[in-house]
Order: C-alpha cells, then sequence, then structure tokens
C-alpha cells in the first residue's frame, strides 16, 4: 500500500511548477504549514519574507468536507496565495489606501470587503485561464462544497436552536442566501464558464443583464467616478427583492470592470457596496439570541489571507507612505499615517523638537512658524529629486609649495628629501631636504552652488496646512542642495521679509519654508541686494527681520515720475568685479511666488542684472499668465517653471539653460 504523502512533500513537489507557471518571481516560495495560523488567517502571504503560511486545519477540511484530492488543494491554495505577489495586491500602498476609504464606507464590515476584494483582483486573472486556471477553480468548486457542509446543521444543533425557539431550517436557508463567498463563487462560474457547484438561472441572468445594459446606456456620465459608482449601484438590483437574490448579486458584481485600473478606486467603492449590502442583510436576518458558536462559524471570507501590517516590514511600510504622500493629498495622507501608526504603535513622521527649531529673534513679529507641518512635506520632498548642474566658480584652495632647504632628520617624510643634495645618499648633518609653507590660492573649479529661497507667503498664497505646492517646491530644493553639501539661505517675505543666514542646519531651514506671513506682496530687493555684498565681504549675516521700506511703498502705490523709477532701478544695478562677482557666482536663487508681486519690475531688474554672472529659477505657482509675463522679460540665465501640481517638480535639472527666452519673445 502506498504510503500518504505529508503536506510538506505534497508542496514540495508542486511548487517548482506552479512558480514556472507565474513566470519565476524572485521570491523564496517556501510554504511553511502550521496547526493553526495566527490571527484567525487559513493562510496568508507574507511580504516581509516572502513566504506562505498555512494552516493545516483548513489543508484538512477542504480535503475531507471540500472533497479535494490533497494535490488539487496544496495546488489551488499556492496559486491563490502566490497570486497576492504576482498579480494583486503586490503592494503595501494599495492596501493602505484601500483599507482607508472601506473604513469610512463599510463601517463594520471593513475587513471583510477588503478581504474579499483582495481575493476577487487575485483570483481573476487566473481563474478565466483555461489551461492555468484549472486548480484555481477547483479549489474555489471544493469551498462551495466545503461551506455547504458547513453551514448544514447537525442534529445536535438544531435541537438546541430549537430549544431556544429558532428555527434551523431559516437559518440554513438565510446562510445560504446571504453568503457572499457563493455568490463570489458563482461570479467565478459565469466568468470561467465551468460548473463550479453552484446552481443559477442562466435564462434570468441573460433576461436581467439584457434590461440593465439598456438602463445604464440611459444614465448620464458623472464627472466624478465616485458619483457614477453610486449611479451604477442605483442602475443595479433592488436588494431587498427576495427572489432571484443570487442571480441579481451576480448581475451587479457583473457591471464593475475589474480590470480597468483608471477606475479602481470607484470599482472598489461598487464592489463594496454590494458585499456588505449582503452582509448587513444576514446580520439582520439572522436572530439576535442565535449561540455565539453558530455565528462564528457563518463569518466570512471562506478563505481568510486579508495581510496585516506585521506581514510587512518598516521599509516596506515607509515606501509605502512614500507612494501615499505623492499619489493621495495631504488629508488623505494624514488619514493612512496616523491609522498606521495607531496599529504599528510607533511614529513614522517623529514631530519636530520645538527647541531644535526655534527661530531666536522672530519671536515678536507677526511671522506665523507652522513647525508641525515638517513632517509631511519632509516625507514628500525625499520622494522627489532635482538634478543640479555644477558650475565654474571661484574657490581658494590650500596650496603647498617648496622654499628653501633644511636639514633632513631621521622620521622626516622621504618625500621632502632634496635627492641632489648629497648625491642620491642619505649622509646626516649633510643631507636636505626641502622646507614646505602653507598659502592659499584662488581657481575656477567645478562644483554645486550654495541656494538661496526667495519665497513668497503672501495672503495669495496656500497655507502650509493645506498641501502647498510652494512649500513642497522650497523643500526639495533645500534638500537636494543640502545633499551636495551645499548651505541653504531662505528669505520668507510678504509685506516684511525674514532672513535666515545661509546654514547646513535642516532643522532652522524647514521652519523658516512652512513659516507664514500673509497679507500683501513686496520684495525688499534692495535689502536683498546688501546681504549678498555683506556675503561677498566674508561678513557673519545674523538671521533677521527687516519691514520693506516706505519708500517702496510710496513708489508702488504713487509712482509720480519716470525718473525717480529710473533712478531706484539704477540702484539695483550691481557692478560684478572681485568679491562681488564671486559672491554672486556661489549662489543660486530660487524665487517661489504666484508672481503676483507690487514691484514686479524692481524684482525683474535685479534678476535680468544678476543673470549676468549667477543663475535663477523661478517657480510661478498656478499662475500660467504670469509665467508669460515673467518669461517675455528676456530673463538670461534664469529658468521659468510653471507648477500647477506636484508632477511639474518632476524630474527637474537646475542650470540647463542660459535663458528662456528668445529673441521674437522680447
Amino acid at each position: 500500500m502506498e504510503k500518504k504523502k505529508s503536506w510538506e512533500e505534497i508542496f514540495e513537489e508542486v511548487i517548482p511548477e506552479i512558480l514556472e507557471e507565474f513566470y519565476n518571481p524572485l521570491v523564496d516560495g517556501s510554504v511553511f504549514i502550521e496547526k493553526k495560523v495566527e490571527n484567525g488567517n487559513t493562510a496568508y502571504f507574507d511580504f516581509k519574507t516572502n513566504q506562505i503560511y498555512i494552516s493545516q486545519e483548513f489543508l484538512e477540511l477542504m480535503n475531507t468536507l471540500g472533497k479535494l484530492d490533497p494535490e488539487t488543494v496544496a495546488r489551488g491554495l499556492y496559486k491563490h496565495e502566490m497570486g497576492h505577489y504576482v498579480h494583486y495586491p503586490r503592494e503595501l500602498a494599495k492596501i493602505l489606501v484601500l483599507k482607508n476609504y472601506s473604513e469610512k464606507q463599510f463601517d463594520g464590515f471593513e475587513d471583510q470587503v477588503l478581504g474579499y476584494w483582495m481575493d476577487v483582483m487575485d483570483n481573476l486573472p487566473q481563474i478565466i485561464k483555461k489551461t492555468n486556471g484549472r486548480d484555481l477553480r477547483q479549489l474555489y468548486r471544493g469551498l462551495n462544497t466545503f461551506l455547504k457542509e458547513k453551514t448544514t446543521l447537525s442534529e445536535e444543533k438544531k435541537e438546541r436552536l430549537k430549544k431556544l425557539g429558532i428555527d434551523p431550517n431559516k437559518i440554513e436557508k438565510t446562510q445560504e442566501k446571504y453568503s457572499v463567498d457563493k455568490i463570489l463563487i458563482a461570479y467565478y462560474q459565469i466568468q470561467s464558464e465551468e460548473d463550479l457547484g453552484v446552481n443559477l438561472d442562466l435564462e434570468y441572468i441573460i433576461k436581467k443583464q439584457e434590461e440593465m445594459n439598456e438602463k445604464k446606456d440611459r444614465l448620464p456620465l458623472e464627472k466624478n467616478e465616485c458619483d457614477q459608482a453610486d449611479k451604477n449601484q442605483e442602475a443595479g438590483q433592488d436588494y431587498d427583492k427576495d427572489q432571484n437574490y443570487l442571480e441579481d448579486r451576480v448581475l451587479d458584481l457583473m457591471g464593475i470592470d475589474f480590470m480597468n485600473k483608471e477606475k479602481e478606486l470607484a470599482n472598489f467603492l461598487y464592489f463594496g457596496a454590494i458585499i456588505s449590502e449582503v452582509m448587513k442583510k444576514l446580520k439582520e436576518e439572522l436572530p439576535k439570541n442565535l449561540p455565539r458558536d453558530l455565528s462564528e462559524d457563518i463569518a466570512g471570507p471562506g478563505i481568510s489571507d486579508l495581510p496585516s501590517l506585521d506581514n510587512f516590514s518598516d521599509e516596506q511600510i515607509q515606501k509605502a507612505l512614500n507612494k501615499i504622500i505623492r499619489e493621495q493629498g495631504k488629508q488623505q495622507y494624514e488619514k493612512i499615517k496616523d491609522q498606521v501608526e495607531k496599529e504599528k504603535g510607533k511614529k513614522y513622521d517623529p514631530p519636530i523638537n520645538k527647541s531644535e527649531s526655534k527661530m531666536i529673534g522672530f519671536e515678536s513679529s507677526a511671522l506665523k512658524f507652522n513647525d508641525e507641518q515638517i513632517p509631511y512635506y519632509k516625507r514628500k520632498s525625499s520622494t522627489y529629486g532635482v538634478h543640479i548642474h555644477e558650475r565654474f566658480m571661484t574657490t581658494e584652495t590650500a596650496n603647498s609649495y617648496p622654499e628653501g632647504l633644511k636639514k633632513f632628520r631621521v622620521g622626516d617624510p622621504l618625500k621632502r628629501l632634496d635627492k641632489m643634495s648629497t648625491g642620491g645618499r642619505i649622509i646626516p648633518s649633510l643631507t636636505k631636504q626641502h622646507r614646505i609653507k602653507q598659502g592659499h590660492k584662488k581657481e575656477r573649479k567645478l562644483k554645486i552652488p550654495d541656494l538661496r529661497i526667495i519665497l513668497d507667503t503672501s495672503g495669495s498664497m496656500t497655507h502650509p496646512a493645506c498641501d502647498s505646492v510652494a512649500v513642497l517646491s522650497g523643500f526639495i530644493m533645500a534638500d537636494n542642495y543640502l545633499e551636495n553639501d551645499a548651505k541653504v539661505s531662505v528669505i520668507n517675505y510678504s509685506v516684511e521679509a525674514a532672513f535666515l543666514a545661509p546654514t547646513l542646519n535642516r532643522d532652522l531651514i524647514y521652519s523658516m519654508l512652512t513659516a507664514y506671513w500673509g497679507g500683501g506682496t513686496v520684495v525688499n530687493v534692495i535689502k536683498i541686494k546688501e546681504e549678498m555684498e555683506k556675503i561677498a565681504r566674508g561678513e557673519i549675516l545674523p538671521s533677521s527681520i527687516y519691514t520693506t521700506e516706505k519708500k517702496i511703498d510710496s513708489l508702488i502705490q504713487k509712482e509720480s515720475s519716470t525718473s525717480q523709477e529710473e533712478i531706484r532701478l539704477r540702484n539695483l544695478e550691481t557692478d560684478f568685479k572681485g568679491k562681488i562677482k564671486e559672491a554672486y557666482e556661489k549662489i543660486d536663487t530660487v524665487i517661489i511666488t504666484d508672481g503676483e508681486i507690487s514691484n514686479f519690475e524692481e524684482v525683474i531688474s535685479y534678476i535680468n542684472n544678476t543673470g549676468e554672472v549667477a543663475r535663477n529659477l523661478v517657480f510661478l505657482i498656478k499662475n500660467r499668465a504670469q509665467a508669460q509675463k515673467w518669461k517675455i522679460k528676456a530673463l538670461p540665465n534664469t529658468q521659468i517653471i510653471n507648477v500647477s501640481k506636484p508632477e511639474d517638480l518632476l524630474e527637474l535639472a537646475v542650470g540647463v539653460v542660459k535663458s528662456t527666452a528668445y529673441k521674437d519673445d522680447r
């Protein structure tokens, strides 16, 4: 008599062939069989180790109650679990986003809805394959048989229910009618065109599908895909209808284009509405005094394998949060992050220590600091890269040179030896060595300049708490220059301006970038020019607040003569010689604004002037008209970038052009 194979032996035989069907994904592929899998799961794919865990109890039940041979159980279940890695969800970010929506939409049934959705998206691409999908189809045929056996009440349970005044026949019919697993298996049966053991009225389905298609054709299209999902749900069948309940739910599922990735969220919400309504009906129809052991038997899904955060490493969680922060809004990201931190019991965006980022000297000003926003922009900016071209600049380097000779002593470096002093031989008291002096010299070298960020935080700019593209731009630029060992200074302006001196201190830079004035928009160009002159003289600059001078305001509001304007603009001109030229060469200037600057002509004049030797970059935030206005001013050595959404900040390169304006634009 042939010895019965163990489950480990069966899996060892089937795994290589199945992995080949999946084109040998780069995973371990091992299976760990345990008596009972943690968290009540029947099986799950551990994304942290890329290994599969399966409950031996579930394998045995599928073999006995599901009436499947062990090899079919092993092959089908392995394909289902490996499919979570190969097909869906593949990544944690997707799970976290859908889980967040699920908790808002399907209160009380969120985990079941998400678990069923993950299974359908994993199963469907496999089940419809004629040959390679056979194992999975057989698994669900067996699951259908298993669930029938599981929900059929024993005589002992029937007697218990009768004593409680509960009709056991009604319990069995209710379980069968409102079984999500049965509905999904029926859906797989329709899609695969293979009998999986579910009795369906196909004539009814064909007739109703034709009616539904006609009704949907008459529905107006909605702009919002979630609104469209609601419309589609209204077009479905009445959930209170008793007759053909199973067929109606299958028809609802057939109205979902599961493979349409562009409408994945809308499809998920529609799917969830169907599934949660079925589960809600089951809960309502079952008696309140149903014994706990019986009610637990009814709970689904049949294959319970929804992964928890414990199945992912911290690195995977960080990557997921990075993806979410790029693809979702600030509010959505922060809700998901809070959810993750609560479940894991740790902080993934640690709050900034106020004492570390305190801006000394600014306490009495009207500038409002928003350090609590720093973690959000810090993470989001880390997902963007900027290529900064080096440029030739004058730098001072240490220079060693020989100056005279002195006696060579034992232990002195041989490289200083004057080989000609004693004919190549070392003779005590006679052999000489070169006396080395240290000096400094200036030379032109390719290097990354420092960065000066001039950030507009007037009332027309988005507040940092509201997902500001301007603040994100500042963080991205600061991060990438700091990574190249360049210093960063920040001028945060409205009518007043706060000046942060050049520094490598990220906390101070971040704090200034998230600070906000509100109010009008005037750039004190004269003051900025003076700060650069101090840098050229080698003065150590303190961080400070300065108010826009009254003469600037009066000039802007009531210009009385052209001569006054000409005099002022002439004062903005710089004679680029010596240390002044070197100072401007060593710093890139980034202006971040919506372009609505009161003294626009002054700012343009200053940038045009400095553009002779310096590189300038202007981010025009959500203002295409102003972007065109800036471009036609022929800014030499300046890039103008119109930014309406974060995606516009991708693949930036600093210093790629000498001018953004052409002769025919002038």
